[in-house]
């Protein structure tokens, strides 16, 4: 939750025409995440479907939506 508030915080600075789509994958992560967190919290166990949540995360999201932004960052950082 801390990385997501501190990124959305960055879209701010930068002229980031998908940011509101951005936090809204941020809420749904979260929301998937939780429920996640639930489930082992009741079995006791990580199941796969949590790893493959992990790997669809990692891949999609930070090498696909997250490098939009970073895009732009650099842009205006030059």
């Amino acid at each position: 939750m801390t990385h997501f508030a501190h990124e959305e915080k960055f879209f701010d600075t930068l002229d980031y025409s998908h940011a509101s789509v951005h936090k809204k994958i941020h809420k749904d992560l979260l929301e998937r995440f939780k429920g996640h967190q639930e489930e082992f919290e009741k079995t006791g166990v990580l199941a796969p479907a949590f790893f493959q949540f992990l790997k669809t995360w990692l891949t999609a999201h930070i090498m696909g939506v997250d490098v939009k932004y970073g895009e732009i960052a650099v842009r205006k950082a030059g």
